[in-house]
C-alpha cells in the first residue's frame, strides 16, 4: 500500500519552493559575485587613467531579485484565489498548479536568470584572464633592466596585451557585461503580469512543437479562465492574436490528430478517391 502524501499549507509549499529553487540560485550567484568583486577591485587599481570609471565592485544578486519577485507574484495570485503550488512528493518535488504560474516561473528563470548567470561566469573568466595578463606583464617588467622596461613600455603603446595597466577600451569590454547584468536585474525587479504575462506564455510555446490548433486548445481550456480570475480579460484577445501571428504556420502532424479528427480526415480522403473514380469512369465511357 502506497504511502499517503503529506499535506502542506499553501504557504508551506511556497516556502519549500523558494528554499529548493531561489535559495540555490541566490547562493550560487553570491559566490560568483564575490569573485567578481575581488577581481574588479584589483582591476580598478590597474587603470591606465585614474579618472576612468571604476568597474562595479558591488553588484545586486539576481537570485535575491528573482526570489522577491516570485514572492510578490505568489501573493498576487493568492489574493485572486489562485494557488500556484498544489503539492509535494519526494519523486517530483513541488508541483506547480496551472499553466500560467508555470509559464511565469519558467520565463523568469529560463529567459532572465539562467542566461545572465552564464554570462557572469563568462565575465568572471574573462576578467581573471585579463587581470592575470597584466600581473604577468608586471612580474616580467620587474625582471628587466632600465632598457628592457623601456622596450616593454614601447610595446605596450601598440598592444595593450603587453601593458601592465588596463586601458579604456579593455575596461569598456568589461563594463558592457556589468551593464547588461544590471539591466536584466532591473527587468526582473520591474516584471509584472500586465506587461509580461502574454510574452511569457508565447515564450513557452516557442520552445514546444505544438501546432497552432493545439496551442489554441490549451489557451481555451486552461489559460483564459486564469486570465479572467486575474482580472486580465483585456489580455485575452491580445494573446489570441499574437498566437495566430507567431504560430500560424505550425500544422498538427497526422499522428497527433485526435481520433475524431483522423476519422474526418480519412472520410475526406475516401470522398476524394470516390470522386476521382467517378471522373475516371466518365472519361472511359466517352
Amino acid at each position: 500500500m502506497g504511502q499517503e502524501e503529506k499535506k502542506y499549507t499553501k504557504d508551506e509549499l511556497a516556502n519549500m519552493f523558494f528554499e529548493q529553487v531561489t535559495v540555490v540560485i541566490m547562493d550560487g550567484m553570491s559566490k560568483i559575485l564575490d569573485d567578481i568583486s575581488s577581481v574588479n577591485s584589483k582591476i580598478n587599481t590597474l587603470k591606465l587613467f585614474s579618472e576612468s570609471e571604476d568597474l562595479d565592485e558591488k553588484l545586486p544578486n539576481i537570485g535575491i531579485t528573482l526570489n522577491n519577485k516570485l514572492v510578490e507574484i505568489y501573493q498576487d495570485f493568492k489574493e485572486h484565489g489562485i494557488n500556484i503550488f498544489e503539492g509535494y512528493d519526494e519523486e517530483r518535488g513541488i508541483r506547480i498548479n496551472g499553466l500560467i504560474p508555470a509559464y511565469i516561473i519558467e520565463n523568469l528563470i529560463n529567459n532572465y536568470v539562467v542566461p545572465q548567470s552564464e554570462k557572469m561566469v563568462e565575465y568572471l573568466t574573462t576578467a581573471k584572464v585579463m587581470e592575470k595578463i597584466k600581473e604577468t606583464n608586471e612580474e616580467e617588467m620587474q625582471k628587466r633592466g632600465p632598457i628592457g622596461k623601456g622596450i616593454m613600455l614601447i610595446k605596450a603603446m601598440f598592444n595593450s596585451n603587453n601593458s601592465i595597466y588596463f586601458e579604456d577600451d579593455e575596461l569598456e569590454i568589461l563594463r558592457k557585461g556589468l551593464k547588461e547584468y544590471k539591466q536584466v536585474n532591473e527587468s526582473i525587479y520591474n516584471y509584472n503580469l500586465q506587461d509580461n504575462l502574454v510574452e511569457a506564455i508565447l515564450k513557452h510555446f516557442e520552445n514546444t512543437g505544438e501546432s497552432l490548433e493545439e496551442i489554441e486548445e490549451k489557451v481555451e481550456q486552461s489559460i483564459i479562465s486564469i486570465l479572467q480570475m486575474l482580472g486580465m480579460e483585456d489580455k485575452i484577445q491580445e494573446l489570441k492574436s499574437k498566437i495566430k501571428e507567431r504560430f500560424g504556420n505550425r500544422k498538427r502532424s497526422d499522428w497527433k490528430l485526435s481520433k475524431s479528427e483522423k476519422q474526418k480526415l480519412y472520410k475526406n480522403i475516401e470522398k476524394e478517391k470516390s470522386q476521382e473514380s467517378i471522373v475516371e469512369c466518365e472519361v472511359t465511357e466517352r
